[in-house]
């Protein structure tokens, strides 16, 4: 007969095991991947360069990009740009707030160089400049569809136009800080008719306001 002792030993040993092999593999389970978001960069030049054709040949120069959500869903996409000039000479350029927007299934919208030289707010705003040369970074959680139209008019009156499919990448998003923001209702400026909401830092807001801006999502007409 087996001694009772042993037996206790025996069954308290497998309950122990059992139990280590359920903690390992609790611990063993892997977290979840971060989530990826699309991540779409297109180059943009805004302004007259002044005749300086250290970086682009005399003229004025334009890029509108149309972002379209052909999806089912609401996309929240978030924008910010990444400035090459100013400043000169090898140093990098300034990089903007991020700007959070909404767009519904079916709709567009666009970033045009009047909301790039108005919209966008920097921690260290960059010198007052006729000319901007950078990048406009976009990231979505689901898929867009984006084109940039890029125009340049020359000091002889020739124009140019090229339309450019801007490209996706995957990307897991940087941390998107969220104190003390609001939402407005931001009027274009040169296009006021193309009024749309989008979130901003609140330090930005009197800047907004400025220009005709105001407190709060648009509310249809």
């Amino acid at each position: 007969m087996q001694h009772p002792l042993r037996s206790f030993t025996i069954a308290a040993l497998a309950l122990a095991g059992s139990g280590l092999v359920a903690a390992s593999a609790h611990a063993a389970k892997p977290l979840p991947p971060p989530p990826e978001w699309y991540q779409y960069v297109t180059k943009f030049t805004c302004g007259d360069n002044g005749g300086d054709s250290s970086r682009v040949v005399g003229g004025v120069f334009a890029t509108a990009v149309s972002l379209y959500n052909p999806g089912s869903e609401n996309v929240t996409l978030r924008k910010n740009l990444a400035l090459v000039f100013p400043p000169e000479e090898q140093a990098a350029g300034e990089v903007s707030d991020q700007i959070e927007d909404l767009l519904v299934p079916g709709t567009a919208l666009q970033v045009d160089c009047g909301e790039i030289l108005n919209e966008f707010v920097f921690p260290n705003p960059p010198p007052v400049t006729d000319h901007v040369q950078g990048f406009l970074v976009i990231e979505s959680n689901r898929p867009l569809h984006i084109e940039a139209i890029h125009t340049a008019q020359g000091r002889n009156g020739d124009v140019s136009l090229d339309v450019e499919r801007i490209g996706e990448r995957r990307v897991i998003p940087r941390p998107f800080i969220r104190p003390a923001k609001v939402a407005i209702c931001h009027y274009p400026p040169g296009n006021p008719g193309n009024r749309h909401t989008i979130v901003i830092d609140a330090a930005a807001l009197p800047a907004h306001q400025g220009h005709g801006d105001t407190v709060g999502p648009c509310v249809a007409p």
